[in-house]
């Protein structure tokens, strides 16, 4: 119990990107009548995560233009001076503070540009959001001008990034977005949104300029984000209840949260492979079951992508022994860093290859499509 203790505190207030130890905490302290408020707020929490691993649209905000004004929908007021009374509230440090000021500042010119009655419908606003001080998400905020029967609207889509501030800056230079002079800081990229003309050759909508940042990248769709979510919806309700009825079981709750993950991946990677076969498998037994207590021991044991999502890791946690050495925020397993090879028809291009193993994956060395890899079984490539 004592070596269960300090391994919890020690990842207490670990910068990861998404922290079970906090909702282990939570659960601890929430009374009964409060649960029930608190399993919602873990749910979203938990499927915000997914689409943050899958680089995804997180939401959709409309601003009504008003009297030269961006409002929020049901507000009176602009949405500049309410941002404005939000700087420096809820024990901001003074690093917040800076980077506070800077996003006013940023989105009172996205205010100044879209809603002026010289804008054209189609001009689009970048704001890049990177993690820093107490704002530990990575995202960007792309507000597009609209016209409907009503009129002018700007409607803001927010997405979260799989690339650092450094990266999404030389993505944006090579596209001839911005100039060589732009500089790579929250501060910097928050007072200083992009404005992209409507009639820019490459980035007519909001998801052409995802498109294009992460061309390189693992990136999800509405849709398929919302397939990955179903399917992995008893494991969600499996860990919600292994707090809810036991937050004690510490290691419970750490396979809980590998094998969502373990699940996560390998319905994303199904999708992307159009294996209809597989998915029918999952989605039948997400409709039908949840996962059993052995289930989850083996999926919550098996190698996981490792992602930097903000400031923090997402990746596996050791359960054996609770060993810190192995969580997220440190060294990945021997395991999973250790390259093999494995003799194997590719499944994909179906040529008989000498298949590359790392990382949790397993890649195909002439058509470069890969698959999760089960330590203990070579299913996917055989």
């Amino acid at each position: 119990m004592e070596r269960e203790r300090q391994y919890y505190q020690s990842n207490l207030d670990k910068p990861l990107a998404y922290n079970p130890f906090l909702d282990r905490d939570a659960y601890l302290k929430v009374s009964s009548a409060e649960r029930v408020s608190l399993n919602h707020y873990t749910r979203k929490q938990l499927e915000t995560h997914i689409g943050e691993r899958l680089n995804v649209l997180l939401s959709t905000v409309r601003y009504n233009i008003k009297d030269g004004h961006l409002h929020g929908q049901n507000l009176d007021e602009p949405a500049v001076e309410a941002f404005a009374r939000g700087v420096g509230r809820d024990g901001s440090t003074k690093e917040d503070i800076y980077r506070e000021n800077a996003e006013v500042l940023g989105f009172s010119q996205t205010d100044e540009q879209l809603a002026s009655p010289n804008a054209k419908a189609g001009d689009k606003i970048l704001s890049i959001s990177p993690p820093g001080g107490s704002y530990q998400h990575n995202f960007y905020d792309i507000f597009t001008l609209e016209e409907d029967e009503g009129g002018k609207y700007v409607e803001m889509r927010r997405y979260s990034s799989g690339l650092n501030i450094g990266e999404t800056v030389q993505m944006l230079k090579n596209g001839g977005v911005v100039d060589e002079n732009y500089q790579a800081s929250p501060e910097y990229s928050l007072s200083h949104p992009i404005k992209i003309e409507a009639n820019h050759s490459k980035f007519k909508t909001p998801d052409s300029i995802h498109q294009y940042l992460h061309k390189d990248h693992k990136y999800a769709s509405e849709e398929e984000l919302a397939q990955v979510i179903k399917i992995c919806t008893p494991l969600i309700t499996s860990y919600i209840n292994t707090l809810a009825n036991n937050p004690y079981d510490l290691q419970g709750q750490l396979l809980n949260y590998n094998a969502l993950l373990y699940m996560q991946e390998l319905a994303y990677d199904a999708i992307k492979t159009n294996d209809q076969r597989f998915l029918k498998g999952l989605a039948l037994k997400s409709a039908f079951s949840y996962p059993t207590r052995q289930e989850i021991e083996i999926m919550g044991r098996q190698p996981i992508r490792q992602a930097m999502i903000g400031c923090g890791f997402s990746g596996r946690f050791a359960v054996n022994g609770y060993e810190t050495m192995n969580s997220p925020f440190s060294v990945v397993d021997k395991a999973t860093q250790e390259q093999t090879t494995l003799c194997c028809k590719c499944p994909f291009c179906e040529k008989q290859v000498e298949a590359k193993i790392g990382g949790g994956r397993i890649e195909c060395p002439d058509c470069h499509k890969s698959a999760p890899y089960i330590k203990q079984s070579t299913k996917y490539l055989q």
